[in-house]
């Protein structure tokens, strides 16, 4: 899951209890919203295993599986082709 705050990269007391809890899946907060970094080593990083646990960010790797993105807004649920 992707998503911002207005200032500092970290779980936030909604996001720990809300996203999703399934082993393996990669939460990341974006700091600073307004003006975001785009280097994605400064964002905030977590995976669940049994908790959530600081992650370095994914590889983007060619010889990798293309990741699937699923988007969630106004528009309804989507699979987003291409990454």
């Amino acid at each position: 899951m992707l998503h911002s705050h207005p200032r500092d990269a970290f779980l936030s007391r909604t996001d720990l209890r809300y996203s999703l809890r399934v082993p393996g899946f990669v939460n990341s907060v974006v700091p600073t919203f307004a003006q975001p970094p785009t280097d994605p080593s400064l964002w905030g990083w977590w995976q669940y295993v049994d908790d959530w646990s600081s992650c370095s960010p994914p590889v983007t790797d060619p010889a990798c599986p293309k990741a699937t993105v699923i988007t969630f807004d106004a528009e309804g649920v989507r699979e987003v082709h291409g990454y």
